[in-house]
């Protein structure tokens, strides 16, 4: 069975995006699907002087190792102007 992440990235609990990508997985078959969402979540951007004084976030060590297992990925993400 394939492992397929599927990650929602808006941290909107009304995105629509996330809803799309629930229909898009509901689509899939014989695959195991593990959906993130970033909603709730508070990520820095990545520096360099933020990781060595803080470490990495548990949330992203977490992903990593999601991300090492995955046979496939599904991303819905936000389109700002």
């Amino acid at each position: 069975m394939k492992k397929i992440i599927a990650i929602s990235a808006s941290n909107n609990p009304a995105s629509i995006n996330y809803d799309l990508l629930v229909a898009a997985t509901n689509k899939l078959t014989r695959t195991d699907v593990q959906l993130i969402t970033f909603t709730g979540l508070s990520l820095p951007l990545y520096s360099e002087a933020t990781e060595k004084t803080e470490g990495i976030p548990v949330f992203i060590r977490e992903l990593h190792r999601h991300f090492t297992i995955a046979d496939g990925f599904m991303l819905a993400s936000p389109e700002h102007n």
